[in-house]
Order: C-alpha cells, then sequence, then structure tokens
C-alpha cells in the first residue's frame, strides 16, 4: 500500500519521476495518423483508381479528379475488414481519415453505371503522401527514386 503523502511531498516525488523517466519513440503506427497512413497506401495500391467520378461514386471506389485522388469512407471500411480483419466503427474511420490529414467534401453526382439519379456523396480528399508511387509518377512525373 502506498502511505499518504502531504501535496508537496508528493510535488517532490511526481518531478522526481518525471527526471528519469525517458520518452520512448514507439514509431509511426502507434498514433492513429500512423495506422491510417499505412491503410491509406496499401488501400490505393490495392484498389483499382478510377477516372471517372461518376462511375467510381456509384461502385464506392477512388478516383482522380482536378489533381487530388478521392475516396468514399464506405469502401475503405469494407477493405479494411477484408484485408486486415480491422473493424472500425464509422466514426472513428472518419476521425483516423482525419488525423492521416484528409479532408472531407462533398461530390454531386449523376448519370453513372447504375443510376441516373443526382444525389451528392461524401468524399474523402487523400493527401498525396499516401498515393501509390504510379500514381505520382503518372500526375506529377514524380520518379520513384525521389519518393
Amino acid at each position: 500500500q502506498i502511505p499518504a503523502f502531504t501535496a508537496a511531498v508528493w510535488q517532490g516525488y511526481s518531478r522526481f519521476l518525471l527526471v528519469i523517466c525517458e520518452d520512448e519513440d514507439l514509431g509511426p503506427d502507434a498514433t492513429e495518423a500512423g495506422i491510417m497512413g499505412t491503410w491509406l497506401t496499401d488501400y490505393l495500391k490495392r484498389t483499382p483508381i478510377y477516372d471517372n467520378a461518376d462511375d467510381a461514386l456509384e461502385l464506392n471506389k477512388p478516383y482522380r479528379k482536378n489533381g487530388s485522388i478521392n475516396l468514399r469512407a464506405a469502401d475503405l471500411k469494407g477493405w479494411l475488414e477484408r484485408a486486415y480483419r480491422e473493424r472500425v466503427p464509422q466514426r472513428q474511420l472518419g476521425g483516423m481519415l482525419r488525423a492521416a490529414g484528409c479532408t472531407l467534401n462533398t461530390e454531386k453526382m449523376g448519370g453513372g453505371v447504375r443510376s441516373k439519379r443526382n444525389t451528392t456523396k461524401s468524399i474523402w480528399v487523400v493527401p498525396q503522401a499516401y498515393w501509390p508511387r504510379a500514381q505520382l509518377k503518372r500526375e506529377y512525373g514524380v520518379s520513384d527514386e525521389s519518393t
């Protein structure tokens, strides 16, 4: 059992403990942003990236538009369950995407593969840091050596 200390004595002990403790770097996978970054990179490497936004949105697949890669959280969520056996709640997934630097936007769509109806979908814009190298080369002429 820990004896009771006065506030002044406890402050002395707590300062001492902070002095002797060592910070340990646990790497990027110790943060939600780091985990999501790994997942995004793998997802975008293994998932076809569409050129037509309407077709991609109807199928919930990632697509290129205006120099960015956009994705739907629903497809990423399903992919995580299949590829990593990770069941991430939608709210947590959104927080992790935001922590990784993704931004949430809306996209109007209509006249795609399955439906001719106009609608609006929520999409996430993915930072270039997570794009596959082949995509960076295609969009910006970046070589494998410089990434």
